[in-house]
């Protein structure tokens, strides 16, 4: 047992009499001394443990306290042979003292407490060969401590044809009272706790298991899974995600999966393009009849427009509808008149064109001439200066969902949450719920960057000093989507409760014609936060400080009030954070 630190002249040693009887013959008689008092046992709740406290006898002859564990009932006798002794030097005469009963892995022969077992110390004060009357006391030890939370957890498909499942592996961790892992999973987004009702409880066999195996899944479906390490107790971990996983095998090995437009992959007579039953054309809808000639346009799939796909759309006998895409940037029209240069991205014609920003200066942080530069994060705003920025590009508007969609179709770009991303359902919301690093990996993609903090602000609100992209008035639902004035919950975003298709507020445009660059969503930039940065940044082309805890968020979103969607805002956020109300623009170096 190690000794207590801080003990003057602490002795600590321990023994089973079965191995030292031969020293110990005769019983040792208790003598005058006077006890120890006050005695207590705590339990510390960390498993095969127990503190001890008492005040020393007043008698200053005292040298040394001999302590003697029982298992069950206390025997008074300082040489019983029945339990594992200890002794301890004293903190000296009438002073209070604690000693804990705990393992030491450098004298693994003492045997350790086991938890639950009801364990009885009697407490001898000692001199030389004399000790004092026993004072007892009784206690079990307990492991209330959580464990900790797994390791490697991972999700991966069976590729197996006809074996719909869903592999799930991962390493348990360190502790003696491990029960079987928990795992949920839900198709709409992670499991919120270990009582979500809205997920499946995928089976774990054993305490020591490191895998398992979901075989109630379908093809196509996207599955979230969360997983917590429990004890007996039970105490449970934090959480551990899976990576989101979707399972697209062609089961029926009829050379189309769901994916492809298999519309019943448990039967190799029935996918997209198979003959009809009655022989006479193709059956798209799987429904056993031919289809009408104009079939292909009335079926265009969710997340594609006509403007966007090459004509004429047609349905080839044994292959299917042709719906391609035309190449990401060709021109189209969105029948809008209010916006031009609209182009089409991943098959939907937007309004995002590169917004050319020309070299010169303008005025960065809070304009104490038209606005009180004090709360609400106005003090990272100062000092009012001016910067100078060579020429670059930034998007029009915000990356919108089916933008970042292309980049998740070539595979750079990882799967955002359901909760957030669903570009087939309106692809020209903004992509939200993704951090810093997502951000980054998409501009670098797109050929672009992240803008940085002055470029951002420039393309804000111009070379004049304005509060706002528009001027100095106050923000209103005909200029930006944010939490009207006074406005609750059910007013976020102009009342809408989310974000609204980018582009939505022209009227709110900046200087240069940049859209929502107030309100609507946050968008990531290139820079780390300081609060003084201002204070030495270069007065030409600021990078932004070389390190930092929190990056640059800017615009303010739908549930901000009007002082947050101020152009010279910096708001900061944890690279790592995911919002529903934070999005991305890019920015590009244009030549002078």
């Amino acid at each position: 047992m190690k000794a207590r630190k801080g003990l003057p002249f602490a002795l600590a040693l321990a023994w089973t009499f079965t191995a030292v009887a031969c020293q110990r013959a005769e019983r040792i008689e208790t003598g005058g001394l006077a006890p120890v008092t006050d005695l207590e046992i705590e339990d510390p709740g960390v498993g095969n443990s127990l503190k001890l406290s008492w005040t020393n006898s007043a008698s200053g002859s005292v040298t040394a306290v001999h302590i003697v564990r029982f298992v069950g009932v206390c025997i008074s006798d300082p040489a019983s042979q029945e339990g594992v002794h200890f002794e301890t030097g004293t903190t000296g005469a009438g002073q209070y003292q604690e000693w804990v009963d705990e393992p030491d892995p450098e004298r693994p022969e003492i045997p350790a407490i086991s938890d639950g077992d009801e364990i009885c110390y009697a407490v001898y004060a000692k001199h030389k060969d004399e000790y004092s009357s026993p004072e007892t006391v009784t206690g079990s030890s307990t492991d209330r401590t959580s464990p900790g939370p797994i390791g490697d957890f991972l999700a991966t498909p069976s590729d197996l044809p006809g074996d719909a499942a869903i592999d799930l592996t991962w390493t348990n961790p360190s502790d003696p009272d491990l029960d079987p892992l928990v795992i949920l999973r839900r198709t709409d987004q992670y499991p919120e706790d270990l009582d979500d009702a809205s997920a499946v409880v995928v089976p774990v066999q054993a305490k020591t298991s490191t895998s398992a195996r979901d075989d109630q899944v379908e093809d196509g479906q996207v599955y979230y899974y969360r997983a917590w390490a429990r004890d007996e107790v039970p105490n449970h971990s934090e959480p551990v995600d899976a990576v989101p996983v979707q399972r697209m095998v062609d089961d029926d090995e009829d050379g189309q999966d769901e994916s492809e437009g298999d519309c019943n992959d448990a039967d190799d007579l029935f996918w997209s393009g198979a003959p009809s039953s009655d022989c006479s054309a193709t059956d798209w809808n799987c429904n056993g009849t031919g289809w009408e000639d104009d079939f292909c346009t009335d079926n265009i799939p969710a997340g594609l427009q006509i403007q966007c796909l090459e004509e004429p759309l047609t349905c080839d006998e044994g292959l299917g509808c042709r719906w391609v895409e035309l190449e990401n940037g060709t021109a189209c029209d969105d029948g809008d008149p209010d916006t031009d240069a609209e182009i089409c991205i991943a098959g939907v014609c937007l309004d995002n064109s590169l917004i050319e920003i020309p070299a010169g200066t303008f005025w960065m942080g809070c304009n104490e001439e038209v606005e009180l530069c004090v709360g609400g994060w106005k003090e990272f705003e100062l000092p009012y200066h001016e910067v100078f920025l060579d020429t670059y590009g930034i998007d029009r508007t915000e990356v919108t969902q089916v933008e970042y969609n292309a980049c998740v179709l070539e595979g750079p770009c990882p799967v955002l949450m359901d909760l957030c991303f669903d570009p087939a359902v309106d692809p020209k919301l903004p992509v939200t719920c993704l951090n810093w690093s997502e951000a980054y990996l998409y501009c670098m993609w797109a050929g672009k960057r992240l803008c940085t903090e002055a470029e951002w602000e420039k393309a804000a609100r111009g070379a004049d000093g304005r509060i706002y992209p528009w001027g100095n008035d106050s923000p209103t639902c005909d200029l930006a989507v944010f939490n009207e004035p006074n406005g609750g919950e059910e007013d976020w975003g102009c009342g809408l409760g989310g974000e609204w298709e980018v582009g939505s507020k022209p009227l709110g445009a900046s200087p240069y014609g940049a859209l929502d660059m107030a309100g609507n969503v946050w968008e990531w930039v290139a820079d780390w936060h300081d609060g003084n940065y201002y204070e030495y940044s270069p007065d030409s082309n600021p990078p932004g400080p070389e390190e930092g805890t929190d990056k640059v968020g800017r615009g303010g979103g739908i549930i901000d009030p009007a002082q947050y969607i101020r152009s010279p805002l910096r708001g900061l956020l944890e690279p790592e954070a995911r919002g529903l109300d934070v999005g991305v623009r890019c920015c590009k170096t244009l030549p002078n």
